[in-house]
């Protein structure tokens, strides 16, 4: 059984400007097989975001999976489509860096 290799079809980081306004993590809907979802730090390795993002479904309070400050090695979560994952955070203004995979 031949196994299909997964390959990035776009990155980028996404801004809540508002905290505690869930967002999808990307504008436009894009399909894809999984994403992988890490906390942004600059070229030093030095974390740019003060508080916990969490990323999860739409709904209040259901954005329970925990991106700490400190993870630069990020986690991968399998979706079908972007716009089901959506990110929250504690300041305004902070983020999440992304890839997707199709």
């Amino acid at each position: 059984m031949a196994t299909r290799a997964h390959r990035i079809i776009a990155a980028g980081n996404r801004v809540v400007a508002l905290a505690a306004t869930p967002l999808p993590l990307t504008a436009a809907s894009q399909p894809c097989s999984m994403v992988w979802v890490g906390a942004p730090h600059n070229d030093a390795g030095v974390p740019q975001n003060t508080t916990v993002a969490r990323l999860g479904i739409v709904g209040a309070g259901l954005q329970t999976i925990a991106l700490a400050t400190t993870d630069i090695g990020g986690m991968y979560i399998p979706c079908s489509d972007t716009n089901d994952l959506y990110v929250n955070v504690g300041v305004n203004g902070e983020s999440v860096d992304y890839a997707i995979f199709g």
